[in-house]
C-alpha cells in the first residue's frame, strides 16, 4: 500500500513526545511504503529527518508558529484556528494536492485534519493516541481562574476536534480503552487500540 502519513509533530529524537509515530512509521514500512508529512517546532533540526528516511519513502517538514510557546499563546493559536487554518497546515494541505503519487490510504494526528482535504476520498485513519480532551478538562479542575478559562477555551476546540475526526475516520487508533471510551463511547464507531 501507498500510505499518507501526517502527523502534528516529528516523531525524532524519541524524546520529542511522538515516540508513538516512530515506531508505527517503522512497522508500517516493512510492508508499505509511507510518505511523511509532518509539521515542526523550532527545536527541529534537520537531522532528525535522516534519521527517518528508512521508514519513508519521502519525508516533508512544515513549520509550526504554534510549537515551543507558551500556553496562553498556543491556546490563542488554537482558538484563531476555529476561524482559520495555521499556516503550517495550509502548507501541508497544499502541498498534499500537488502530490502526483497515488496513495491508498491517509493516517492522520487530529491537528493535521484539515490538510488531508484534497484527499478527503481516501481511507482516513486517526490517530486519536489518547483523550486529550479528558486531559484538558482534568487539568482544569487545578488552575487558576485566568488559565482555567484558557483552557475552557482549548477543551472546547479539542472536543470539536476530536468529534471531526472521529466522524470522518474508517477507523481511529487510541493508546488506551479508557482514552477511547471517553472520546467514542458507545457510538460504535470503528477504533483500534494500539499501547
Amino acid at each position: 500500500m501507498q500510505i499518507l502519513y501526517l502527523t502534528n509533530g516529528f516523531p525524532f529524537p524519541l524524546t520529542s513526545g511522538y515516540l508513538r509515530h516512530y515506531y508505527l512509521l517503522r512497522e508500517l514500512s516493512r510492508d508499505h511504503d509511507v510518505t511523511l508529512l509532518s509539521l515542526v517546532g523550532p527545536s527541529h533540526r534537520e537531522e532528525h529527518v535522516d534519521e527517518l528516511r528508512p521508514f519513508t519513502k519521502s519525508i516533508q517538514t512544515f513549520a509550526s508558529r504554534t510549537k515551543g510557546q507558551s500556553l496562553p499563546r498556543k491556546i490563542a493559536g488554537r482558538f484563531r484556528s476555529w476561524v482559520e487554518v495555521e499556516p503550517a497546515v495550509r502548507e501541508m494541505r497544499t502541498a498534499v494536492a500537488r502530490m502526483e503519487q497515488t496513495f491508498d490510504a491517509v493516517f492522520c494526528g487530529k491537528l493535521a485534519l484539515p490538510a488531508i482535504e484534497p484527499v478527503a476520498d481516501l481511507p482516513l485513519v486517526a490517530d486519536m493516541c489518547d483523550a486529550a480532551s479528558m486531559r484538558v478538562r482534568l487539568s482544569m479542575r487545578y488552575a487558576s481562574l485566568p488559565r482555567r478559562m484558557l483552557l475552557g477555551l482549548e477543551y472546547l476546540r479539542t472536543l470539536r476536534v476530536e468529534k471531526r475526526a472521529i466522524r470522518d475516520a474508517r477507523c481511529s487508533v487510541f493508546v488506551s480503552c479508557r482514552d477511547r471510551d471517553t472520546v467514542i463511547g458507545n457510538s460504535g464507531a470503528r477504533s483500534t487500540i494500539v499501547p
